[in-house]
């Protein structure tokens, strides 16, 4: 006899969970009661009363409503399941963005690879460069001539006396 009216009470707060949009169906509302326990078997949970019955005169239906603790747990429960869809959403996006991301580094490092095997292999096929060696140059430093307070670098070698004056007479060649 226990089993009958549990059933019964399972069925009622099926239709009621449907009724009131927190069940798709009548079989997700039966899975959310089992999964619940929303059904309890003692007797005072699912008291019937005046403030739990509503009766429909114009066909003789009787409905007895759920508690409102269990409507609160059953609410709860679709919220909470909500989020957990929210997140698992959440978690399967960033699990495929790191899968993503780990391909492409993937690649990216097997491309890289393969570049400094290429290089490798060019490098032992030619021969060794020989760097050419540093060249001394020797600076030659000039000498430098005193420079004249009137003309610059002067050189007395570039002037001379007899290019500028007559020797017609020859007094520059002699004595004084």
């Amino acid at each position: 006899m226990i089993d009958v009216e549990k059933l019964q009470k399972k069925a009622v707060l099926a239709k009621e969970l449907v009724a009131k949009g927190m069940a798709s169906s009548i079989d997700d509302a039966y899975r959310q009661i089992e999964k619940n326990f929303m059904v309890k078997e003692s007797p005072e949970h699912f008291k019937v009363s005046n403030d739990n019955v509503n009766s429909d005169s114009s066909t003789g239906d009787t409905k007895i409503a759920a508690p409102k603790e269990t409507e609160e747990i059953a609410a709860e429960y679709a919220l909470l399941k909500r989020k957990i869809n929210t997140i698992e959403e959440s978690l399967n996006e960033i699990t495929s963005f790191v899968n993503r991301y780990r391909e492409s580094n993937d690649n990216n490092l097997r491309e890289i690879d393969q570049n400094l095997k290429k290089i490798e292999s060019q490098l032992k096929n030619t021969s060794p460069i020989q760097m050419p060696k540093e060249e001394v140059q020797t600076v030659i430093k000039k000498e430098e001539k005193p420079v004249s307070p009137r003309g610059g670098n002067l050189n007395p070698d570039d002037f001379s006396v007899e290019k500028y004056f007559s020797n017609a007479n020859n007094k520059m060649s002699q004595k004084r």
